[in-house]
């Protein structure tokens, strides 16, 4: 009789895979699980535990990825991989779960068959993360393994040429953190007395950025609409 299998699997089963499929190294393997995570090609289930900014706690209630605002950015110290779970709050979208904002979160569980499909699928082969049946020439000259939807990157050559630098990543996230605010806003998740009283860890923990990208972010958006709403004297 054969034993039953759950869809969703923790983040310590999901590694291991990986990494015994494509030969990789519990770091390696790691980053890819975070893209998927962050992109959404990698669906997730997670449990609600408490809400940090009055102490409340969760009802036996498990919620699919798109409940939550999952940070775009997540590295593999995101997370605590032993007990599959965000090191972090997570924002819980209003109209999925009540009270929403940011929740502390029990586990997440990721989909076996996106694991499957999106990093797992192929053979052992090569080097490390080579993609079965890809020239190693090609890798040498792409400088990454494409394969099963997500690229896994090599560790960059220290010794190679530095590319012409354009806007740095911090400038990056403001602005996108600026945008995401400013939707909020025009989308009615969120108003600007709401935003401009909304703690720094909460907006941290909701936009996924440090708290000083935060707060000028939303310095930015407060002032901006500000000035949208000051009256002009008509002569």
């Amino acid at each position: 009789m054969t034993a039953y299998v759950s869809e969703w699997e923790p983040l310590p089963e999901a590694l291991a895979r990986v990494m015994q499929a494509r030969g990789l190294t519990r770091e390696d393997a790691q980053a890819p699980i975070c893209g998927g995570i962050a992109d959404g090609s990698i669906k997730i289930r997670g449990k609600p535990g408490i809400r940090p900014v009055d102490g409340f706690c969760a009802p036996d209630t498990v919620l699919d990825g798109k409940d939550f605002l999952i940070p775009s950015e997540l590295k593999p110290a995101d997370f605590d991989w032993e007990n599959s779970r965000p090191n972090k709050p997570w924002v819980v979208r209003r109209e999925s779960f009540r009270p929403h904002g940011p929740w502390e979160l029990e586990w997440i569980k990721l989909s076996r068959t996106d694991v499957t499909n999106r990093l797992c699928s192929g053979e052992r082969q090569g080097e490390p993360g080579q993609v079965s049946g890809e020239p190693r020439a090609a890798v040498e000259s792409t400088g990454s393994w494409v394969g099963a939807g997500l690229t896994l990157r090599r560790r960059p050559d220290r010794t190679a040429a530095k590319p012409a630098r354009r806007r740095g990543p911090r400038a990056e996230k403001f602005e996108r953190t600026v945008e995401a605010m400013r939707r909020d806003i025009q989308e009615r998740r969120c108003s600007i007395s709401e935003l401009e009283a909304m703690l720094e860890k909460c907006l941290q923990a909701k936009y996924g950025v440090s708290r000083f990208t935060a707060r000028r972010a939303r310095d930015a958006v407060l002032s901006e609409m500000n000035l949208r709403q000051t009256p002009t004297n008509d002569k």
